[in-house]
């Protein structure tokens, strides 16, 4: 592999690696918990404040107990991806989180917007099973986050 292929190669592996980590988080916020499946590692954790996510099966069972009562969106930017080998990646980004909560209320057509819950990072560590980037940990770090 000449030096051309092997760059096309790395920022093949760079955008593949961003895709997954931009869908994933897309479904979750659009509540299409099975489609996050997709881009996670069998046997993939992640850390969450409310407790780890270990593997598919424990992330079916707990995106099964949220509440369909909020709206929430994740604006991710600034990622900085560094290919490890052929088969490891991570990827650090910044996040910002936006969410409302409306209970038993009926869900609004336009949440109301009162500045973010969470800035943040995601250090996600990413493998390559069967052609496929997944994440196999995301580690969520706080910096900023609203009071309750």
């Amino acid at each position: 592999m000449d030096h051309t292929d092997q760059a096309l190669a790395h920022w093949a592996t760079v955008m593949r690696c961003e895709a997954a980590i931009l869908r994933f988080t897309a479904h979750f916020d659009a509540g299409q918990y099975h489609e996050m499946e997709r881009y996670f590692a069998p046997d993939g954790l992640w850390k969450r404040q409310e407790g780890d996510v270990r593997g598919i099966l424990e992330l079916r069972e707990r995106l099964a107990r949220f509440k369909p009562d909020f709206v929430m969106r994740h604006v991710i930017s600034n990622m900085r991806t560094t290919v490890h080998s052929r088969e490891t990646a991570t990827v650090d980004s910044y996040v910002t989180l936006y969410m409302h909560v409306y209970g038993d209320a009926i869900a609004p057509l336009h949440a109301p917007l009162t500045g973010p819950v969470v800035v943040g990072r995601y250090i996600d560590d990413m493998r390559c099973i069967d052609g496929d980037w997944k994440i196999q940990v995301r580690q969520p770090i706080h910096d900023f986050k609203a009071h309750a």
